[in-house]
């Protein structure tokens, strides 16, 4: 597998969205990545479209449904597979939670820096939407990549206001 690098880091390779907004901009994009809880939920196509199905939980309860290593590492041969300069979008459900932490491991894979990709990935989410990478998606990422996206994410996430990141109440914050 080629190894994808994004030489100009000045804009992201990437866009994350809703899966709503994702059935409008898709075509827009090179390459799709999909993470959301049932094919049913995906009313469009693409032509270069990666799915994963898994719920937006954050513990490793080996419930069946929880983001599992392998499909961090399925996610990672697509991306691998994509021609440099391929954009993507990267959609959940809600474009909070699973997106932002899918599209933080495929930055990452892309060579970007932990601190930069947590910085730009908030700095291009939806203004009033909540900024919160699911956990468990950035410690699988974290082993796979040998990376500190999550450490990266907690201390980014530890210095923002509440209005960045929603309705969590600052008692509610945990590390993600």
């Amino acid at each position: 597998m080629s190894e994808v690098i994004n030489e100009s880091k000045t804009t992201s390779p990437l866009l994350v969205r809703n899966v709503n907004e994702a059935r409008q901009l898709h075509g827009e994009f090179d390459a799709v990545i999909s993470v959301v809880s049932n094919p049913g939920s995906l009313k469009f196509a693409h032509p270069n479209h990666h799915r994963e199905f898994f719920d937006d939980i954050c513990e490793d309860f080996h419930w069946g449904r929880e983001p599992r290593r392998e499909q961090v590492e399925r996610i990672l041969e697509f991306v691998r597979k994509q021609p440099e300069g391929t954009r993507f979008l990267v959609h959940c459900q809600a474009g909070i939670s699973r997106s932002t932490a899918t599209a933080l491991g495929v930055l990452a894979a892309l060579g970007w820096d932990e601190n930069e990709v947590v910085a730009r990935l908030a700095a291009d989410h939806p203004e009033g939407r909540p900024f919160w990478p699911n956990r468990l998606i950035l410690q699988h990422f974290d082993i796979v990549l040998k990376t500190g996206l999550g450490a990266a994410a907690n201390q980014f996430l530890a210095g923002q206001p509440d209005r960045l990141l929603g309705r969590l109440a600052v008692s509610e914050r945990r590390s993600v």
